[in-house]
């Protein structure tokens, strides 16, 4: 596990931040689609040896973060992106100047609280209208922390009280991880980069090269992503990627996607999904094959569907004693099991 050295200057916010705070969570903010919750699970599936972690489809990087905290690959060697600028600007001014966007955070709650609709709208006309990139960081924050579902639209409309309501908003202790996760990222590439590049680059290391990629759910990409995404071409690349690095997909469920990936290593797993209520299929997909997969998959909860073995192979390492918000899990999880010993109160 590895704890980052952090750099902080003033007196007041060095007594505030408390170790147990550190990494509750697995993100500093929430995007819709993401894999906060799921990343100690997914990760137990990962190869054991990653030399270079590529993370295109960002948002709320929590693989990244997890991976690095984890021990399991440098700070240094993670490659991140997504082309959504304010979520990149956001995660490039955490990574360069956390304690001055602490303590702004901070100052705010001394004014509005948890926050109020009038101080959300003027975050909003900040994103939208603002070239000052530290000033857009600190009102996507609290968008992001006030917002209905975290979609990428900035619009005043998005306001969510019912969020207030419920015990959440800008609050001081999600405020006061912020420097643990800045600290994390030192070192890490942050840079608009599509799962294109990612693959390309991956493919040029080569060795020990590892990608994870969690593109827009099909139906939801322009509703929820504001992008129209070409499955079947991401499937493609995918393919002819396949034996050149090692890769994780995770996807929604359907005949089309389960037809596009049939030659690689299919799972299924059921996601709850916030915004309807309901437990859905996802499905995982690997190039690579795992020793005690077979374990693995039903400690998780998992099931095959497809199986392909590659000749890229590698051992699993598990993952044990992160302490996390989990609340989300695969719901298809034997009952009483919880491999990670993760604190899911």
């Amino acid at each position: 596990m590895f704890i980052p050295d952090l750099q902080i200057k003033n007196d007041s916010l060095a007594v505030a931040m408390k170790s147990e705070l550190a990494f509750h969570y697995t993100s500093p903010i929430g995007c819709a689609g993401g894999k906060a919750r799921q990343a100690p699970y997914l990760t137990t599936l990962m190869p054991h040896q990653i030399d270079h972690f590529f993370e295109p489809f960002g948002g709320g990087m929590s693989t990244t973060y997890f991976l690095i905290h984890m021990g399991r690959v440098k700070a240094t060697n993670c490659h991140v992106g997504d082309l959504h600028e304010p979520i990149l600007n956001f995660h490039r001014v955490l990574q360069s100047d956390y304690e001055r966007l602490t303590q702004r955070l901070l100052e705010y709650r001394s004014v509005h609280g948890d926050g109020n609709r009038d101080s959300f709208e003027q975050t909003v006309d900040t994103i939208n209208k603002s070239s000052d990139s530290f000033e857009r960081a600190f009102a996507y924050y609290i968008f992001n922390r006030l917002s209905m579902l975290n979609f990428r639209k900035y619009k005043k409309s998005a306001f969510a009280p019912s969020i207030l309501t419920n015990g959440g908003g800008v609050t001081r202790q999600k405020i006061l991880t912020l420097p643990y996760f800045g600290a994390l990222f030192q070192g890490v590439s942050i840079n608009k980069r599509s799962y294109k590049d990612a693959l390309g680059e991956a493919v040029t290391l080569q060795a020990n090269s590892f990608v994870f990629l969690d593109p827009p759910y099909e139906g939801f990409d322009e509703s929820m992503y504001g992008v129209k995404f070409d499955f079947d071409e991401f499937a493609e690349l995918c393919l002819a990627s396949s034996d050149k690095c090692k890769f994780m997909i995770t996807i929604n469920d359907s005949t089309a996607n389960r037809e596009r990936f049939k030659d690689l290593n299919v799972f299924t797993r059921g996601v709850y999904y916030g915004m309807s209520k309901e437990t859905k299929p996802e499905i995982v997909i690997c190039n690579y094959d795992l020793p005690n997969l077979d374990f693995q998959l039903n400690l998780l909860g998992y099931e095959r569907v497809s199986r392909n073995v590659s000749s890229l192979s590698t051992p699993v390492k598990k993952v044990i004693g992160f302490k996390s918000d989990v609340d989300i899990e695969p719901s298809g999880a034997r009952a009483g099991i919880n491999p990670l010993n993760i604190d899911k109160n």
